[in-house]
């Protein structure tokens, strides 16, 4: 057996305890358990302290994100969702304004319409009194005369009959007597007053109150000569219910210039001639202007050619074009009837809605708004019975 030296090995260990200081495979093995399981841990450890920061830097990525997308969002409804909803509140309110304006202008003329009614309605009663009245002075008259033709028919002086009855008749004529009234049509050159006044006629001439002229007699109608004053044109004549009207029709504008300025004839109301198309135009504020200054305060509006106009909108603001320029000369424009119609449709007796109804209404507004408002100059009072 071979002893020991006591030297160093020449790895630099000593012999003596290199056998003690050597691990066997089992306790290599858990030393390595020990350090994956201290690493474990470790890393265990790191993730807990590195999971606050995590959690700040989650919530300043948020931070940034909020702030970069601020301006973004911003920018959006300043450009695009606030114009577009401020587009749409504007087109909005302008509607519910134009509806509101619309309604307004309804009412408006409903109330016209109404007071001209209340007004036509008073008259009417009026009327009726009159004709109360009138009935009682035709029965008292008819009671004389059965008397009168009593006595006569024991004279034998048959020439006393005929004075008597001419005598009567006489009576009764002035009883019932209407209104002369003067009338003349204005309006701008082309807008209808010829046709117009034949339309009247026309339309006048089926219950026997008017002769029928024609157009073409109205408009190559040679010169007329009324109280001194001559002017080319038409005069015509035709009755109502409730006057008798001498209707002037100018055929050009320095003869409706020339009436007006005059103090010759005397003109109890005008008919303004506007035609729907065109609207006031010049020529028809002259004459308007003409007319106030000459004292003409009763007046009625015919919106002719209402055939060529589709859309009622845009009657409806020729109509307040025209009461606007009527208010500006001093009349009333708000109460003065303004008829709306066709004066060709009413000579050719097509369309009546918009033609002979049209005629018949606007002669319904000047005994409304002439045949009251004028005196009667020409109706004398009734003589007593017995009266030579």
């Amino acid at each position: 057996m071979e002893q020991s030296t006591g030297q160093p090995s020449l790895d630099g260990r000593d012999n003596n305890n290199s056998s003690s200081t050597e691990l066997n495979p089992a306790e290599i093995r858990k030393l390595e358990a020990e350090s994956g399981k201290l690493e474990a841990e470790t890393n265990l450890l790191l993730d807990e302290l590195r999971r606050p920061w995590h959690r700040k830097r989650y919530f300043y990525q948020a931070i940034t994100a909020g702030l970069v997308a601020l301006p973004l969002v911003w920018f959006y409804y300043e450009n695009f969702a606030f114009p577009l909803a401020r587009a749409e509140f504007i087109e909005k309110e302008l509607k519910n304004a134009e509806d509101r304006k619309k309604l307004a202008a309804l009412n408006e003329r409903l109330e016209r319409e109404r007071n001209w009614l209340d007004k036509r309605r008073r008259i009417l009663e009026s009327e009726k009194k009159d004709w109360i009245a009138d009935k009682e002075k035709f029965q008292i008259i008819l009671a004389n005369m059965s008397k009168e033709l009593a006595t006569i028919s024991a004279v034998s002086d048959r020439r006393l009959l005929g004075s008597q009855a001419s005598q009567l008749k006489e009576e009764i004529r002035e009883t019932f007597a209407k209104p002369v009234l003067t009338v003349a049509v204005l309006g701008h050159e082309g807008h209808g007053k010829s046709t117009l006044t034949a339309a009247i006629t026309r339309v006048m001439s089926a219950t026997g109150a008017a002769k029928s002229v024609s157009y073409d007699q109205i408009a190559n109608s040679s010169e007329i000569t009324m109280q001194g004053i001559t002017l080319a044109g038409a005069v015509v004549e035709y009755g109502t219910h409730r006057a008798h009207y001498i209707h002037i029709d100018c055929r050009a504008e320095a003869d409706c210039v020339k009436l007006l300025s005059s103090r010759e004839v005397k003109l109890d109301g005008v008919i303004l001639v506007v035609s729907a198309a065109d609207g006031p135009m010049p020529q028809t504020r002259e004459q308007i202007r003409l007319a106030h200054e000459r004292g003409i305060r009763s007046l009625v509006v015919y919106l002719n050619k209402i055939d060529m106009v589709d859309d009622p909108e845009l009657l409806d603001l020729v109509e307040l074009e025209v009461r606007e320029l009527l208010s500006a000369h001093g009349f009333n424009g708000d109460e003065i009837p303004v008829i709306r119609g066709s004066a060709l449709m009413a000579l050719r007796g097509t369309r009546n809605e918009i033609g002979k109804d049209s005629i018949l209404t606007l002669l319904d507004a000047m005994d409304v708004e002439i045949g009251v408002a004028a005196p009667n100059p020409g109706a004398p009072a009734p003589r007593e019975r017995g009266a030579r």
